[in-house]
């Protein structure tokens, strides 16, 4: 494997389901809310955002596991889509690198919750920047 297939990999498109994108986007934006205002309600509904996401993480697992049955007898494998829950999913591209990015903020996001410190809320600072500067960079799926 050479350093063209990594740089390759990072362009290649993952599929999300939307209703996790969806929550996904919720985070994001209770951590810029958060952000402008770290008071009480504002991370209340920080902490509401991350369970809404957790809940949908919980419901993808478990629909994987319970789809896993199927190869055991010779079914097909399907395609990875992350955050999936049903047999047909909404889905939607998303790059690698951006959808790490959003892994970042959401980690951040629950250390900070979970124990606010100036670091935490600096971490959880840094990584909001960084993905809306990957953003706003314009990097997209490619056709």
């Amino acid at each position: 494997m050479g350093p063209h297939d990594e740089a390759d990999r990072a362009h290649e498109e993952l599929t999300i389901d939307v209703g996790f994108e969806d929550d996904l986007r919720d985070v994001e934006a209770s951590v810029g809310a958060y952000l402008d205002r770290p008071d009480d309600d504002h991370r209340a509904a920080l902490v509401a955002s991350l369970e809404r996401l957790d809940a949908q993480i919980a419901r993808s697992e478990s629909f994987d596991s319970n789809s896993s049955v199927g190869f055991a007898f010779g079914s097909a494998p399907r395609i990875a889509i992350i955050g999936e829950t049903t047999d047909n999913p909404v889905v939607e591209p998303i790059l690698p690198a951006e959808f790490q990015s959003q892994v970042t903020l959401v980690r951040a996001a629950k250390d900070e919750v979970r124990e606010p410190s100036p670091r935490a809320l600096e971490a959880l600072r840094i990584a909001s920047a960084e993905l809306s500067e990957y953003r706003s960079h314009g990097s997209s799926v490619p056709d």
